[in-house]
Formats: structure tokens, C-alpha cells, sequence
């Protein structure tokens, strides 16, 4: 989101912080491997409903790896990628009331050709 106030109000959006941030680390060996840790900062923000107040902000960590497993030549190649999501549990919601989920593992394999 780039806006963060009502046309008609002109006043801060409700739920929706000023401030948000991504910034991560890439890596590859060049060999097949590769690895990615991502942060994702989201700021304060206003709750207006039930009632008026302030929540606090939040980082969230994601990390994945992958490995390709099998060059078949012209027939393509497979690929095997691991993710953990909310890598550190962390407990929170863009929307008051509505909780993210915590740790999630996901496996998986990708076939190119």
C-alpha cells in the first residue's frame, strides 16, 4: 500500500501502519544451492475498531533453501526447496482479532525443463 489516509477523511487508515520494511540476504554457490533469509518489519499501528488503540509492530523472519538434485540433460532437472515460515514463532496480526499462523514447514519439488 502507498496511501495510508482516507480521500474523503483524510485521516490515518485504520489498521494500517505508516511504516514497513523488507531486507534479506541471498545466497548461491552456483553448484545447484541456493539459500534466502528474509525480515519483514511492519510499524505501530492505529486501532480504531472496537476501541481506540495503539499495536505495537512486528518483524517476521521467513528462510528457504533449495538444491537441485538432478540435471537430465536436455529433459530438464529437479529441484528440492525447503521453507520455514514465521522462522522465529513469532505471534501476530496485520488485523487485530485476525492472528497470523506461527511456525509452517513446507517441501518441495520442482521439475524444470
Amino acid at each position: 500500500m502507498t496511501e495510508y489516509q482516507d480521500e474523503k477523511t483524510n485521516k490515518d487508515l485504520p489498521q494500517v501502519s505508516d511504516l514497513t520494511a523488507s531486507w534479506g540476504l541471498r545466497i548461491s554457490d552456483n553448484r545447484g544451492f541456493s539459500g534466502n533469509l528474509n525480515f519483514s518489519y511492519t510499524g505501530e499501528q492505529r486501532i480504531t475498531y472496537p476501541q481506540d488503540m495503539q499495536k505495537g509492530g512486528f518483524t517476521v523472519a521467513n528462510l528457504s533453501l533449495s538444491q537441485k538434485i538432478a540435471d537430465i540433460g536436455k529433459f530438464g532437472d529437479l529441484t528440492l526447496r525447503g521453507e520455514v515460515r514465521n522462522l522465529l514463532d513469532k505471534q501476530y496480526a496485520y488485523v487485530e482479532g485476525y492472528p497470523m499462523p506461527g511456525r509452517s514447514f513446507y517441501l518441495g519439488l520442482r521439475y524444470t525443463y
